[in-house]
C-alpha cells in the first residue's frame, strides 16, 4: 500500500514535467511578438518581411519567416533580431550527400531570396553574410548553418538564419523555446 501512495505522490510531478516540456515550444501570435519591440524595430521588421511572400511566389517556393530568440524573451535594446528563413524543399542531408552540401545549397537560396527582398524595401541593405561552416574536428558536422544580417538606419539589425529543415512543419516540431510566424508563402 505504501507503494501506491508513492506512485500517487509522483504522478503530479510527471504531469508537471509534461507541462514544462509543452511550455518549451510555444508559438507567440505575430502581433503580440511585434508589440514587444520598439516602434522603429517593429516597423523595419514588418517592411522587410512583407517582401517575403511576393518574392517566394515569384520563385514558386513555399516557406516561412519565423522570429526566434531574444527578441521574444529578453528586453530591448538587443544586438540583433533573430529570424529563421525556412525554405520548404523537402530535401534532407542525404539527398545531397551530407549536411554541409544541403546547408550550402539552402544558404545560396536564402541569400538570393533575401537579396530580392532587400531590393523591394527602401533603405535596407544586406550588411554581412557568413556561409555554412563545419566543425574543424568533425568535418561531417555543421558548426553553423549560415546567416545574413540586414540593416536599416536607426533600427536593430536583423539576422536571417539559414535553416536545414526540409519544411515548416519539421522546423516547428524541432523548435524549442518561443517562436512567432512573421510571414508565410
Amino acid at each position: 500500500m505504501a507503494d501506491m501512495g508513492q506512485t500517487e505522490n509522483r504522478r503530479p510531478h510527471l504531469f508537471e514535467a509534461f507541462d514544462k516540456l509543452a511550455a518549451v515550444r510555444q508559438e507567440t501570435p505575430r502581433e503580440e511578438a511585434l508589440a514587444r519591440m520598439p516602434e522603429k524595430d517593429r516597423e523595419n521588421l514588418v517592411r522587410i518581411t512583407q517582401a517575403f511572400t511576393p518574392v517566394m511566389q515569384e520563385r514558386h517556393l513555399r516557406g516561412a519567416l519565423v522570429l526566434v530568440g531574444g527578441a521574444l524573451t529578453k528586453p530591448f535594446p538587443r544586438k540583433d533580431i533573430d529570424v529563421r528563413m525556412i525554405i520548404d524543399t523537402g530535401e534532407i542531408p542525404e539527398d545531397l550527400g551530407d549536411e554541409y552540401s544541403l546547408a550550402l545549397k539552402k544558404y545560396q537560396t536564402t541569400k538570393s531570396i533575401l537579396g530580392d527582398m532587400a531590393k523591394r524595401v527602401q533603405r535596407v541593405v544586406v550588411k554581412e553574410a557568413v556561409g555554412p561552416q563545419v566543425l574543424h574536428d568533425h568535418p561531417n558536422q555543421l558548426e553553423h548553418e549560415g546567416t545574413l544580417i540586414v540593416e536599416a538606419e536607426g533600427a536593430t539589425p536583423i539576422e536571417f538564419m539559414n535553416t536545414l529543415s526540409g519544411n515548416v512543419q519539421e522546423f516547428v516540431s524541432n523548435q524549442t523555446g518561443e517562436f512567432s510566424f512573421l510571414a508565410t508563402a
